[in-house]
């Protein structure tokens, strides 16, 4: 029969994580903490694009962000055409990382949260500030407003042609970068 490629590879870039959510079992993890080598990220490549594998997520159950090397993971993945999304709780999304990721050519970014007040998200996202989140959500909002105004070929350096919009899902809140 025929065989299909999966749609999508996820990869663990670090079981490691800046928070202790309520509904998590990383910070009881047994196993040890590390993040991935650059070896085993290119033979993952190699694996997916051999399949033919369209789509990386970079996500399962630690917080990319502290990987001082997603943003060149993102631009390596983008250059051998894969479609990149990134799950994230947000707190560590300053703009130098915003900034970063996007000019990787990131395709997809959600941000992970549970509940709408302060109170909420603070008592299940153990660890995390609410106001840090919404600042960090806002300045990315911000990146994208300024660079999706730049001339055609600038903005194309930068993100190929930048659309965005936010998409509430019952997952949280998703920022989609369309290319």
């Amino acid at each position: 029969g025929v065989v299909f490629p999966p749609e999508v590879v996820q990869l663990e870039l670090t079981n490691a994580c800046n928070l202790k959510c309520v509904m998590c079992g990383t910070p009881n993890a047994r196993r040890k903490t590390g993040l991935m080598g650059w070896d085993v990220f290119e033979a993952a490549l190699s694996q997916a694009g051999a399949l033919g594998v369209p789509r990386l997520v970079f996500h399962t159950t630690g917080e990319s962000l502290l990987h001082k090397e997603l943003p060149r993971m993102v631009r390596v993945a983008k250059e051998r055409r894969f479609q990149v999304f990134l799950s994230t709780n947000g707190m560590l999304l300053d703009e130098r990382r915003a900034t970063e990721l996007l000019e990787a050519g990131l395709d997809q970014l959600r941000f992970s949260i549970e509940g709408a007040s302060k109170e909420t998200y603070e008592a299940v996202r153990v660890g995390g500030r609410h106001d840090r989140l919404l600042a960090n959500m806002k300045g990315l909002r911000r990146l994208r407003d300024e660079w999706s105004t730049l001339p055609l070929e600038q903005g194309r350096d930068l993100l190929r042609e930048l659309l965005a919009r936010i998409v509430v899902s019952d997952e949280g809140l998703e920022l989609v970068l369309r290319t």
